[in-house]
């Protein structure tokens, strides 16, 4: 896999590979889905954006989307961000400790996976 030419540093992405799959027990990863209702709120007190904040501030991996919507109301403006959003937290072996005390404060629904 090396060129005779390497570029930029004389490292390519193609030299560069690992089976990240073989190095971590796949099966040890675990997460939640939690979502709050789609009410309309200010951003500052949006619980899923609040707890997103806590979960990052604590070393936690996270990440947050807006669900689209099923069905168009007519007359709603397609643009609005009043859809509801989702928040997913990541973790490999138990549940970090911190996790349970942000999400006794959150109010957030939600499921394990």
């Amino acid at each position: 896999m090396s060129h005779s030419n390497p570029p930029g540093n004389g490292c390519s992405l193609e030299d560069c590979y690992t089976n990240l799959f073989a190095l971590t027990d796949i099966c040890g990863i675990k997460w939640k889905t939690l979502t709050a209702d789609p009410a309309t709120v200010d951003p500052l007190e949006d619980p899923v954006l609040q707890t997103y904040s806590k979960c990052i501030n604590s070393d936690i991996l996270c990440v947050w989307r807006r669900v689209t919507r099923q069905v168009e109301q007519p007359g709603s403006n397609p643009e609005q961000l009043t859809s509801s959003k989702e928040l997913w937290i990541f973790w490999y072996g138990t549940e970090p400790e911190n996790l349970k005390q942000i999400l006794l404060r959150a109010a957030l629904k939600g499921k394990n996976i």
